[in-house]
């Protein structure tokens, strides 16, 4: 099983296409999503789809260290 880390921070809009795609060409794969505190539907969409979702906050803000951070570990 591969696991694929995605960052996310009200992405509803595009979220559905983003897990079909995955699901599509990596069946086996595991969507681990690290969600930035959103306040739409994307923590649902995550759980509704069987993924797993990590929170982290950045108090509102857009973090490039934290994201940078995510990224690498």
């Amino acid at each position: 099983m591969i696991d694929i880390y995605l960052l996310c921070f009200n992405e509803e809009k595009i979220l559905q296409f983003v897990i079909d795609h995955y699901k599509k060409y990596m069946p086996h794969g595991n969507l681990i999503f690290y969600d930035n505190m959103s306040t739409d539907n994307s923590e649902k969409i995550i759980r509704d789809n069987g993924c797993e979702i990590r929170k982290f906050d950045t108090d509102n803000t857009f973090d490039d260290g934290r994201h940078m951070q995510i990224k690498n570990n």
